[in-house]
């Protein structure tokens, strides 16, 4: 089982990137569901792998009760 380097962006309201981190993960989807569970308190979450965009996801705030919801993959 090979892992593959993602890069998760955290992104702002205004779409600014404000940090990066690195998740090594064996599938997109695996990657996606990392990115998605890691702390952070910006509302958007991007996921590349190199020059590819896997996914970007729009976080919902702390104390909401809607699901997250995707907005491209």
């Amino acid at each position: 089982m090979t892992l593959t380097l993602y890069r998760v962006y955290f992104v702002d309201c205004d779409g600014h990137v404000h940090s990066a981190e690195n998740v090594e993960c064996v599938a997109d989807a695996a990657a996606i569901m990392a990115a998605v569970n890691l702390e952070t308190t910006h509302p958007v979450v991007e996921v590349w792998e190199g020059a590819r965009v896997v996914g970007r996801m729009d976080r919902i705030p702390r104390g909401s009760h809607s699901p997250r919801a995707p907005v491209s993959a």
